[in-house]
């Protein structure tokens, strides 16, 4: 198909046409609302909308403001050798479409119904047509905003691309007749799994269940079977095992006899030797303390021997201490006079030292009454210049620097709306061949005159005609209002701030501006002269002036610095000697006080050790005499021996006859003859219940019902083992026939790859296109087989792929007859490099399609080489 012309009318205000369009390459450029999106939709709508109703999206196409002219498209193409010519008029009553081509003319609804079969669509209606009922179109048509969507397949599309592909490579697999195989196999395996989850449906899992039933109601009758002869087995064996273990009982009976009369004669060892102990325990009692009596002896007099010898040398030393503490006060005194000496002196230096530092404070006030009086008069000078720059101020008009941009901002407002104006009023020129008389004004033959027109004016053209001019309607009426106002506004505020003009304003705002900078400068110095404020510099003056009358004759006396210096200096000197002698007191004094705490601490020791001797012996006069406790000791001593010798034969006797270890036999052989005893008496009353099974048991058939359960589970298994092979059959078939036909649908994606390949390798090096089975697009995939979601890429890789995948299905689907690619805006995203590769992609698709693509960034393709570039201008939007 070639679209050779597309004429609009009254379409949103737009009426144009593109003509002459070339069966390849055509560039349509022009700025924001020059119309481009207009021509796309009037397109659209020629093709496939119908021309009947007047749907709310239909009525969208009036132009605003319009009386009379309905939207009207016309469309001439060429298809499968024939041309035909296509007219369209919305809005108006009933079907308005013509259809002229092939020797016929067609009308209404004959012509919306050849139209729509010629185009591959389904004819249009009152609703608008989607995207799903536009046949190849949804991939041929790239509306604006859709750059970056993927191509949309519907099922004509795909039913189209996959006819072409399976004639084109031979795949029958991949056609119906392998949709059909495939189905049915798929049936005959859902007969006995799920779609979805490949589960076994009920009925197989049913004939699993009866197998089970039969199986384990054949496994109750066998286990009865068995529990007769297993019964008759357990008897034997029970009566065996009775006759065992009463004669096992008599020998641990006649045993736990013997170990009970040893237990009795060890009971009676047991309390002879606890006699021995307690006997023991007294005898070691009577000893310990006989020692300990012993041992306090002794150490009551090693300790009175210590404390004498301990007083004789502290009575030696508290001597030298009294000697060392006299010393001590001695020196003390002799520091103490230095000290008061010195201190005299220090007190006589201080007086001469107070004169002298009067005598210096007074010259520091005169000093300071020098310099207030000089800051005083200084401020003086500062106060009178800030009156003069008020007095300036108060003179001047107030005119601030906002006041002057909004006089600036109302000037421009003015001249803006004298602009807008001027441009919408009409612009009148005459050029005289011969002299004239134009409205009373002479031209002569080859002069021109210009004429504004802002209002309906009536020119006079002397001998020729008259002329009425009636410019812009309303809206000139408006712009002379704004006009009007802004002027109106400029003057009131030059009125207001009482100037005649915006230079007069920024001058008065300027000097206003300084002024104040020096008023601030000013009084920042005034700030800085008299930080503190005047009234409390003249209060300090009268401060001084009080301070220095009450100095009386010494305020006018000369000071020496010189005689200060050497005062301070002297005073200096006998201070640091007498902190000297101070510390020299101190130390002494220290001395003295160690020397009397230690000779007190010495007499307080020696009265305790004399004390503590006393105590000693006071009390070995109480005790014994030192032999008479070495023979109770003595005595103790053996009877303890004795007692230890009682106790070991005792504890020998006891365990000859098995000790401790006896009556954890006896309680061992006790509990096993219990133990046998109660077995015996279970396995006689398991006996008597075997009895009673096997009495009951009798005869009742139970191997014959054995051998009908085994033939009922025998026939069960074999209608189980039939239908899982027919299952596992009809599995098997369809997961080859699926992976057959997944390859030939692989196979059938091939051709639109290789078709994108080299437009490919252009744009995305290393890269080839990533398409399902359904040739739907999935992505990309590199050279290491690595892939990336078509939703991952950036917003400009994925409107250019999605061009590339259009333009490979567009030589699919244009085989034998070739489809025109309409592209609006579809290069947004894309960076200006992509671009300049992109235009070459353009230009080599273009030989086997026609391509319409609309653009606003014109010089961005420059360097197409379109076959026809058409260029729109800008256009007043309905």
């Amino acid at each position: 198909m070639h679209i050779k012309r597309i004429t609009v009318d009254a379409w949103r205000g737009l009426s144009c046409e593109l003509g002459d369009l070339s069966p390849g390459l055509n560039l349509i450029c022009g700025p924001n609302e020059s119309g481009k999106s207009r021509l796309v939709q009037a397109l659209r709508f020629a093709l496939f909308e119908s021309t009947s109703g007047r749907a709310e999206y239909k009525r969208a196409l009036e132009t605003w403001g319009a009386t009379d002219g309905k939207p009207r498209v016309e469309v001439e193409f060429e298809l499968a050798g024939a041309s035909w010519m296509l007219e369209k008029t919305f809005l108006g009553t009933g079907c308005n479409t013509a259809l002229r081509g092939a020797g016929k003319t067609l009308e209404g609804e004959d012509a919306e119904a050849r139209l729509a079969d010629l185009m591959g669509v389904s004819p249009g209606g009152r609703t608008e047509l989607k995207s799903a009922e536009r046949g190849i179109w949804s991939l041929l048509w790239v509306e604006q905003g859709e750059s970056r969507d993927a191509p949309n397949h519907n099922d004509v599309a795909r039913a189209r691309i996959q006819d072409q592909l399976t004639a084109e490579i031979g795949e029958v697999a991949a056609g119906e007749l392998g949709q059909r195989i495939l189905r049915a196999a798929r049936e005959h395996k859902e007969q006995f799994y799920s779609a979805k989850t490949d589960v076994e449906r009920p009925v197989l899992r049913n004939e699993r269940d009866k197998v089970e039933q039969a199986r384990a109601r054949l496994e109750d009758a066998e286990a009865l079977h068995r529990a007769v002869a297993e019964d008759a087995d357990a008897l034997e064996a029970h009566r065996r095992r009775a006759a065992d273990l009463k004669e096992r009982v008599g020998r641990a009976g006649q045993e736990l006899a013997e170990i009970s009369e040893r237990h009795r004669e060890a009971a009676q060892a047991a309390q002879h030797l606890d006699r021995c102990v307690h006997q023991l325990e007294l005898a070691k009692l009577e000893l310990a303390r006989r020692e300990q009596d012993w041992n306090g002896f002794a150490e009551l007099l090693t300790e009175t021997r210590r404390l004498t010898a301990e007083i004789g040398a502290q009575e030696q030393s508290l001597a030298a201490a009294v000697i060392a503490r006299q010393a001590a006060e001695n020196a003390q005194l002799e520091v103490s006079r230095t000290v008061a000496a010195a201190d005299d002196d220090l007190t006589a230096l201080s007086q001469d030292l107070y004169r002298l530092r009067q005598r210096q404070k007074t010259a520091a006030l005169r000093a300071e009454q020098s310099q207030v009086l000089t800051r005083l008069h200084e401020a003086e000078s500062l106060g009178h210049r800030i009156g003069e720059i008020r007095t300036e101020l108060a003179e001047l008009a107030v005119v601030t620097p906002a006041d002057v941009e909004g006089l600036r901002a109302a000037r421009q407002a003015a001249e803006a709306a004298r602009a807008r104006l001027e441009g919408a009023s009409a612009s009148l020129e005459f050029r005289a061949h011969r002299d004239l008389q134009v409205d009373g004004a002479s031209l002569a033959a080859g002069e021109t005159l210009s004429v504004l027109v802002e209002d309906e004016k009536h020119l006079e053209i002397d001998g020729v005609m008259s002329l009425m001019v009636r410019p812009g309607g309303g809206e000139l009426a408006r712009l002379r209002d704004a006009l009007t106002d802004a002027e109106r506004e400029l003057k009131s505020r030059l009125a207001a701030l009482g100037v005649s003009g915006i230079a007069e304003a920024d001058r008065i705002a300027q000097t206003r501006r300084d002024l104040e900078a020096e008023l601030k400068r000013l009084r920042g110095a005034l700030e800085r002269h008299l930080p503190e404020g005047r009234d409390e510099i003249e209060a300090r003056l009268r401060e001084i002036d009080t301070q220095l009358h009450a100095a009386g004759e010494d305020a006018n006396l000369a000071f020496d610095p010189q005689a200060l210096d050497q005062a301070e200096a002297r005073e200096r000197e006998v201070t640091s000697s007498r902190e000297a002698l101070r510390a020299r007191r101190d130390a002494r004094a220290a001395e003295l006080g160690l020397a009397r705490d230690n000779a007190r601490d010495l007499e307080i020791q020696l009265q305790e050790k004399r004390q503590q001797l006393g105590e000693r012996n006071g009390r070995l006069a109480a005790l014994p005499g030192e032999a008479t406790l070495q023979t109770a000791v003595t005595e103790a001593k053996q009877l303890w021996g004795e007692r230890v010798a009682a106790r070991d034969n005792a504890e020998q006797m006891f365990q000859a006859l098995g000790g401790e270890q006896l009556a954890l036999q006896l309680q061992q052989a006790d509990k096993a003859v219990r133990q046998l005893r109660d077995e015996q008496s279970a396995t006689q009353e398991a006996s008597i219940r075997i009895e009673g099974r096997l009495e009951s048991a009798g005869d009742d058939g139970r191997y014959e019902r054995v051998l009908d359960l085994q033939a009922e589970l025998n026939q069960a298994s074999a209608e189980l083992q039939r239908m899982e092979r027919e299952a596992g059959a009809a599995r098997r078939l369809y997961q080859v026939l699926n992976d057959e036909y997944r390859g030939a649908r692989e196979r059938l994606t091939e051709p639109v790859v290789a078709r994108i390949r080299p437009y490919l390798a252009d744009l995305f090096p290393g890269c080839e296109v990533w398409l399902d089975d359904e040739l739907q697009l999935l992505g990309m995939r590199g050279a290491r087989l690595e892939q990336e979601d078509f939703s991952a890429l950036s917003g400009g890789a994925r409107e250019q792929l999605s061009l590339l995948v259009r333009i490979g299905l567009a030589e699919v689907v244009g085989a034998d007859e070739p489809w025109p690619l309409v592209l609006d805006d579809v290069l947004v995203n894309t960076d200006a490099e992509r671009i300049r590769r992109v235009q070459r992609l353009l230009y080599q698709a273009a030989r086997n399609m026609q391509i319409l693509l609309f653009t606003c960034h014109g010089p961005l393709f420059d360097m197409l080489g379109p076959d026809r570039r058409i260029e729109l201008e800008r256009r007043v939007t309905a």
